[in-house]
């Protein structure tokens, strides 16, 4: 139950207030405002709590119920199913959360709004027709990290889609949520199990699983559970688990791709770095004597590499130091508005790593457009949530006018054209999705196509990549083995 405060005035209740589906009540204060409370009345089953306070309203004196001199707000509304109220904490504080969710419009909303619980301020949102998004504590949680440290991630893990898969598996079977999820807990690994344990005992309770999920933000990232609550408010939950789970597997298949392109690469700078290591700590020191007392000229290649082994062995740990700070540096600088800004419009370049951050971004938001949309979304709503997916903010900037065109009537794929973002083929099978009424497949067929041009330019980084690393690494390993072999010849050749 919730606290906050209220005023006003209204007419007298019968004496059995308790009787009504939930009353508010507080001292009276000479009729300024105060705290108040609801007070339900449980008749030892639970009741229902009210998602709203827009209806019946009124305000009255009594001291059945209540303390004396107490004024008592009932309200009249309609509840949400399945959730049980709690009993009444006369000292429970009202917390609040920021969200961001889409309207009927199809327009991005974001603002504040105060509940007891994130559940509570979901189905505030949702019996507004906004479709959550985000909905995060102001005081907890993703408000309350270090404001270096980011928001959480984002990218679903491998566990996630199996949870997922069971899930839409078992309902398809014709299971309830609650169900399902008591499968799926069996059936989990033993790290994960008390996490599903605790999904389970909330949707028991009443949740939703979308806020279920929620307690578990590591497993189920704020894209996934904003179209799994999108699913639940459409009614075709079944359906939206089945294309989360496809869209899931996509995306650990690119990151699988990536890690596995970086691999080799890594593999080679370490590599080079312990041999760097080893040349100016351990080998130049010895032969470095051998070099000064030859009396020799020595080669220019000699020069530099003794001129460097110097830098390292008095610069080493300050040059070390400065490359963590920078790194460090570089990570927070890009939680900093103007600085991701720029950063953000130099990845949507064409050219930029041959375009791969624009594709791969790309290629998601088509993937969470036709997600949202076949699970029953409408267009401009879909639209907008997909937009706001991108963790992009030039490509979010560009998309806002999409999302703006369509919601004022006009028609998909042109929309998209002028954003610039997407391939001529995307553009046009969006036209053609939206003229034949398939558009949830023809756009599925669009994140595909982005889907085969990501992996195009991720073959061509990955053949690029490890000969052009090895010949750079290859080149510096080179030059200072002719530096110690030119010194050493120079002066064995004076020594004769």
């Amino acid at each position: 139950m919730h606290c906050g405060r209220f005023g006003g005035r209204g007419e007298l209740l019968p004496a059995n207030v308790l009787s009504f589906d939930t009353a508010l009540q507080r001292p009276a204060r000479n009729g300024r405002r105060g705290q108040f409370c609801p007070v339900v009345a449980d008749h030892g089953q639970g009741v229902s709590r009210s998602a709203t306070m827009e209806s019946d309203s009124r305000i009255a004196s009594t001291q059945q119920g209540g303390a004396p001199d107490t004024e008592v707000l009932v309200i009249r509304s309609h509840s949400v199913s399945g959730y049980r109220s709690e009993s009444c904490n006369p000292r429970m504080i009202m917390t609040a959360f920021r969200y961001e969710a889409v309207d009927r419009d199809g327009g991005t909303k974001v603002g504040q709004l105060t509940a007891v619980s994130r559940e509570e301020a979901v189905e505030r949102l949702i019996v507004q027709g906004l479709v959550p998004i985000r909905v995060s504590a102001t005081g907890g949680g993703e408000a309350n990290r270090p404001w270096f440290m980011g928001s959480a991630s984002d990218r679903p893990t491998a566990e996630t889609l199996v949870v997922l898969r069971n899930l839409a598996t078992l309902m398809g079977a014709g299971l309830t949520v609650v169900q399902s999820l008591g499968v799926v807990h069996k059936l989990a690994r033993p790290r994960y199990a008390p996490v599903i344990e605790r999904m389970l005992v909330a949707v028991r309770a009443g949740r939703s699983l979308s806020d279920a999920m929620a307690d578990a933000p590591a497993l189920f990232p704020e894209t996934l559970r904003g179209a799994v609550a999108a699913g639940e408010a459409g009614g075709r939950l079944a359906d939206m688990l089945d294309q989360l789970v496809e869209w899931v597997e996509r995306d650990l298949a690119t990151q699988r791709r990536l890690i596995s392109m970086l691999t080799y690469p890594a593999i080679l700078l370490l590599v080079m770095t312990g041999a760097m290591t080893v040349i100016f700590g351990v080998v130049l020191p010895r032969l470095e004597p051998l070099f000064a007392g030859g009396g020799a000229q020595l080669p220019v290649a000699t020069r530099v590499v003794l001129a460097l082994g110097h830098l390292f062995r008095d610069w080493g740990e300050l040059i070390g130091i400065l490359l963590v700070v920078a790194g460090v540096g570089f990570l927070i600088a890009l939680r900093l508005p103007a600085f991701k800004a720029g950063m953000d419009g130099l990845a949507m370049g064409q050219n930029f790593l041959f375009g791969l951050p624009r594709r791969t971004a790309a290629a998601r938001f088509c993937h969470t457009l036709a997600t949202l949309v076949v699970g029953g979304l409408s267009l401009d709503r879909a639209l907008a949530a997909a937009a706001v997916a991108i963790h992009n903010g030039a490509m979010q900037a560009r998309l806002r006018v999409a999302v703006d065109q369509v919601r004022r009537g006009g028609r998909l794929g042109p929309a998209l054209a002028e954003t610039g973002l997407m391939p001529p083929a995307v553009v046009e099978l969006a036209a053609v999705g939206e003229e034949t009424g398939r558009l949830g497949p023809m756009l599925k067929e669009a994140a595909r196509t982005l889907d085969v041009e990501v992996g195009h330019t991720l073959d061509r980084i990955s053949t690029l990549l490890p000969p052009a690393i090895t010949l750079i690494l290859g080149g510096l390993v080179a030059g200072l083995m002719a530096g110690v072999v030119g010194g050493l010849l120079a002066a064995n050749e004076f020594a004769l």
